[in-house]
């Protein structure tokens, strides 16, 4: 008789556990592989965690073509035509930045902001813009504390804000700002929103235990908070 075998995928392809068990019975357990905080460099595509649908991100925005899922000290780069899945350190792609955000937007000139406490950082790519961190009030919403959430609305060329129950919009250069409560302008959306960004023009919101979407004439539509990664394609 003579052996059969069948090609199988090098980069996807997963040792049964009966053979690691007989490994590791000869050669001895390999290194531990418990989880610890987040190392420098890019991290392998663990999809499964951020398609969690407990998953809570700090901090959600576009950038070069890219979504940016925010978390504690580490962004998941998410790549829409790809389809690809990265976990970085967010200081390890803007140094600089603090070790984690409150709210991240990027502006239609390709520069990023992200809020933290009460100031706020500007990377022209992944470099500090001189002058920068700035106090929040310098971006004239002066009431605001901090910016649980911050999104480019690509129709009206304006920042927004958003704490607690109101937000506040701006254009540049700065212009007088406009205050609402949130769901004067968002309506159905009853809690705080955590999180927002723009694509396919259409407004996105976090906000609880799901994702609001609001098409241009602000009809709402309740959505998964794993809905913008496509997870059924990861």
């Amino acid at each position: 008789m003579y052996p059969l075998y069948s090609y199988k995928n090098p980069n996807t392809f997963v040792l049964p556990q009966d053979d690691v068990r007989g490994i590791q019975s000869l050669y001895g357990p390999g290194p531990s592989r418990i989880k610890g905080p987040a190392t420098s460099g890019t991290q392998p595509p663990a999809a499964a965690d951020i398609c969690d649908s407990n998953m809570d991100f700090d901090a959600v925005t576009t950038w070069q073509g890219q979504k940016l899922f925010f978390q504690n000290s580490s962004v998941w780069q998410f790549d829409p035509q790809s389809r690809t899945l990265q976990k970085r350190l967010i200081t390890d792609i803007w140094p600089g930045a603090p070790g984690s955000v409150d709210a991240a937007v990027e502006k239609l000139n390709g520069t990023l902001l992200l809020f933290k406490d009460h100031q706020v950082w500007a990377f022209s790519g992944s470099n500090l813009v001189q002058g920068y961190p700035k106090d929040l009030s310098s971006l004239c919403c002066s009431f605001l504390t901090k910016a649980d959430a911050a999104m480019y609305d690509r129709q009206t060329n304006r920042v927004t804000l958003f704490q607690d129950k109101a937000l506040c919009s701006f254009s540049e250069p700065y212009s007088r700002p406009l205050y609402k409560k949130v769901d004067k302008i968002f309506p159905d959306l009853n809690g705080n929103v955590t999180a927002a960004f723009q694509d396919g023009g259409s407004t996105f919101l976090f906000s609880g235990s799901y994702l609001f979407e609001y098409s241009s004439d602000r009809k709402s539509f309740r959505l998964k908070k794993t809905y913008p990664l496509s997870c059924n394609s990861l």
